[in-house]
């Protein structure tokens, strides 16, 4: 009987610990926008001397362009103004076995009109982690990721999904 209940027990957190909800960003809205923001011509910039700029410049621009919040790249319309408040790469080593290892970005977003007036200011935080994973082998796919690519991936998006609907301006 006490076999029964222990192997019940562990089948379920076993299971839990597969399915468990991950969280992959979060926005900090310091100013926020009062309506949506959806333009036709927007330039995203990151701050001088960012490392990996290219790479955050581009994954911002294809999301914003995906998403449609912007039409078209254009340097004489609104402004997405970069810049990383801290960037912790990660560790492949943890995440083989399991001990977290997930690469962690916050970028401050100053988002502004072609007239170069703020609209609003955020942080944007994205990790690597992952809502589902596949193994192979035994051995997780996820091991191969490039895991800051991933975590400004999930800060892109979290900054499509605020500026396609700002937190307080209605439905």
């Amino acid at each position: 009987m006490m076999n029964r209940w222990f192997l019940q027990a562990l089948w379920a957190l076993l299971f839990l610990s597969f399915t468990a909800c991950v969280s992959t960003g979060s926005v900090a809205v310091q100013e926020p926008l009062t309506k949506p923001f959806m333009v036709d011509r927007a330039a995203v910039v990151v701050a001088p001397g960012t490392a990996n700029a290219e790479a955050i410049k581009a994954i911002f621009e294809v999301q914003l362009l995906d998403a449609k919040v912007v039409e078209k790249l254009a340097d004489d319309g609104a402004r997405i103004e970069l810049a990383v408040a801290s960037l912790d790469e990660g560790s492949k080593a943890a995440r083989t076995f399991r001990m977290g290892g997930e690469a962690e970005i916050v970028v401050d977003v100053v988002v502004k009109d072609a007239a170069g007036n703020v609209l609003s200011r955020v942080a944007v935080t994205g990790n690597s982690a992952r809502k589902s994973e596949v193994m192979v082998a035994g051995v997780s796919e996820a091991v191969a990721d490039n895991l800051v690519n991933r975590a400004i991936k999930a800060a892109a998006a979290e900054l499509v999904v605020y500026l396609q609907k700002p937190a307080g301006a209605g439905d």
